[in-house]
C-alpha cells in the first residue's frame, strides 16, 4: 500500500491492476503527488529522475496545447516516496 499526501487516500495494488495504461500510471501518481490534471498528463518518462527518487514537472496540457508550466516552483523536484517510485518504474517497465 502507498500512503499519499492527502488524508485518508491510499492506492493500493488493486487499485493499480483495474486500470489499463495511461490511466494506471496517472491514478497512482495523482493522489500521492498532488500534481494538476493538466501536469500529469504531460509527463515522460524522462521527467523521473529515479536515482534521486523525484519527478521534475517541466509541462502542462492546457486546451489541448502543451505549455510550460505555472510557476518556477512547479518547476521544483517533486520528491518520490520510495515505495511509490518503486511502482511507477515497475510500470514503466510493461509500457516501454
Amino acid at each position: 500500500m502507498i500512503f499519499c499526501r492527502y488524508p485518508n487516500t491510499e492506492v493500493t495494488k488493486d487499485d493499480i491492476r483495474r486500470n489499463c495504461e495511461p490511466c494506471r500510471t496517472m491514478v497512482v501518481l495523482a493522489p500521492c503527488t498532488g500534481v494538476r490534471c493538466s501536469e500529469l498528463v504531460a509527463l515522460k518518462w524522462s521527467d523521473f529522475d529515479w536515482q534521486n527518487l523525484s519527478v521534475y514537472i517541466h509541462r502542462a496540457v492546457v486546451s489541448g496545447r502543451v505549455n510550460d508550466v505555472k510557476t518556477e516552483y512547479s518547476e521544483a523536484p517533486l520528491p518520490l516516496e520510495p515505495a511509490l517510485a518503486e511502482v511507477i518504474f515497475e510500470l514503466k517497465k510493461d509500457t516501454v
